[in-house]
């Protein structure tokens, strides 16, 4: 098993922020993703370490700055990011525009997605009398 991290980058309102990939899953710095949205870091890290779900997944990994270093971030896994963004207020113009982006993109999923629709059974549905 190879120890070389993997790096991707992401774009969040014109800001270029970096994911590591490490322990099988890629992370984003809390920090970087507060400043693209301009939002308060420190409120949003207490608020993740009292989070019931959050705080089990969130940690501290070594991830890249802007200046190019390797060093160590509070970070959360990726496939939580989304869901954690969506639970933020915030007078934030730039939160809006990237929520505004994701609930997009949740329709056209669910949309597009009908036959894995009742896979998931998200609403419990049942057919509707005619």
């Amino acid at each position: 098993m190879s120890n070389q991290v993997k790096y991707k980058q992401l774009i969040m309102n014109d800001v270029v922020l970096t994911a590591s990939y490490v322990d099988e899953q890629w992370w984003l710095a809390v920090k970087h993703l507060c400043e693209a949205l301009g939002i308060d870091f420190k409120y949003q890290f207490d608020a993740i370490k009292e989070d019931p779900i959050l705080s089990q997944v969130c940690g501290i990994k070594i991830m890249v700055d802007k200046r190019n270093r390797r060093q160590e971030m509070f970070v959360l896994p990726e496939k939580y990011v989304y869901g954690w963004l969506f639970g933020i207020r915030s007078d934030s113009p730039a939160l809006w525009q990237f929520k505004r982006k994701c609930y997009d993109l949740f329709f056209d999923y669910f949309e597009n997605n009908n036959s894995n629709r009742d896979e998931l059974d998200l609403f419990n549905q049942k057919p509707l009398l005619s």
